[in-house]
């Protein structure tokens, strides 16, 4: 029996659950606890009155699989428009058959057509699997490191701001 082909396609308010389910897989996979997603948490934050962020899906058949999470950003050093990519996750038994790569591809074709100077994303040191795609793809490491402000630590900083 040959595998599904893959289709993909920008998810719709009708994906909340399947992208919530994604969401939940690929933090659980990274460590994360359970139960930060829901299909109305993504619905309010993706398809809301001020979207978050935009979905690409990609469906093994008539199961989503896989999907990449995006929100544009302005690079500085170039003085263009780019596009951010938050996530990138395929699930397990799908994994090693160029799902990945389709999602990436689709999003710097969607840089280009915007009118977009880079695609941006940021990766674990640990994850080695997709490092390597990364590389293979032509991505620049350039040792970058993302901080991040959470918790009580955000709280606290944001209680020191005067305007």
């Amino acid at each position: 029996m040959s595998a599904a082909p893959i289709l993909l396609r920008a998810a719709t308010p009708a994906d909340t659950g399947a992208l919530a389910a994604m969401l939940e897989a690929m933090n659980v996979e990274d460590g994360q606890p359970q139960g930060r997603y829901s299909a109305e948490r993504v619905q309010r934050d993706g398809f809301g009155t001020a979207p978050a962020f935009a979905a690409l899906l990609a469906f093994a058949g008539e199961r989503a699989v896989g999907y990449a999470l995006s929100l544009p950003f302005y690079n500085t050093e170039l003085a263009r428009r780019g596009l951010y990519l938050l996530d990138l996750w395929v699930a397990p038994p799908h994994r090693n058959r160029g799902i990945g790569r389709r999602l990436v591809a689709a999003l710097a074709r969607q840089t280009v057509a915007d009118g977009g100077a880079s695609l941006w994303w940021t990766v674990r040191n640990g994850n080695q699997a997709a490092r390597r795609l990364y590389r293979a793809l032509g991505a620049k490491d350039d040792d970058t490191r993302l901080l991040e402000l959470d918790g009580a630590a955000l709280d606290a900083l944001a209680q020191t701001a005067r305007w």
